[in-house]
């Protein structure tokens, strides 16, 4: 909890970095306050709308809030990026409808 207490206080000088919105997200999502992951994450892609990483992660957030059409929206966007999409490819991975995991090996 420390991290984010010293994040708070820099944040005002760095809001525009999204390299530390993407990692104070995952702080947020390892401490499980996915509403707090969700709103960084998403001011990472208000700057960066590319950013594929903030686009997963919140994807993951909303998928433990229960909010799996939003999330389906968020992995679709991730993995239309042009570094991940080759990597999802039907040759390696097929959809899967299970509630934990979108996108599981072939």
């Amino acid at each position: 909890m420390r991290i984010v207490l010293v994040w708070l206080q820099i944040y005002p000088q760095n809001a525009h970095r999204t390299d530390l919105l993407l990692l104070i997200g995952a702080v947020y999502y390892q401490l499980g306050q996915y509403e707090q992951c969700i709103a960084f994450n998403d001011r990472c892609i208000l700057l960066d709308a590319q950013m594929a990483e903030a686009h997963a992660n919140l994807a993951n957030a909303l998928q433990q809030l229960g909010n799996f059409d939003m999330a389906i929206v968020y992995y679709q966007v991730w993995s239309t990026d042009s570094i991940v999409a080759p990597l999802l490819s039907t040759h390696y991975w097929q959809p899967c409808t299970c509630n934990s995991v979108f996108f599981r090996p072939v």
